[in-house]
């Protein structure tokens, strides 16, 4: 019988296309507007949490570069957002301890 081998994806990610550096943990990218896909990579969760932490203020210097016509928002986050944001959560797990 063949057995399945489990591994944990959380861990053993290939990086995505393009520049980037892990930093603190993470993989962050070059780039200085992120999308909230390239977001969600960096923290290994989904857009939509992405979208609704930028609606609770989470990443307060993102824009919505979509038309004001536009069914679904389209945001760019600074990458000094992104920096602060994983810098605030290691921050806060520190404190838990």
């Amino acid at each position: 019988m063949n057995q399945l081998e489990f591994v944990d994806i959380s861990r053993a990610r290939t990086r995505p296309p393009g520049g980037g550096q892990v930093i603190n943990g993470f993989w962050v990218y070059h780039i200085d507007a992120q999308s909230v896909g390239q977001v969600g990579y960096t923290l290994n969760t989904t857009s939509q949490h992405i979208i609704d932490q930028i609606e609770e203020g989470q990443f307060p210097n993102a824009i919505n570069v979509g038309s004001d016509s536009a069914k679904k928002r389209h945001y760019r986050i600074p990458r000094t957002d992104v920096l602060d944001y994983i810098a605030d959560r290691k921050e806060g797990a520190a404190g838990e301890r």
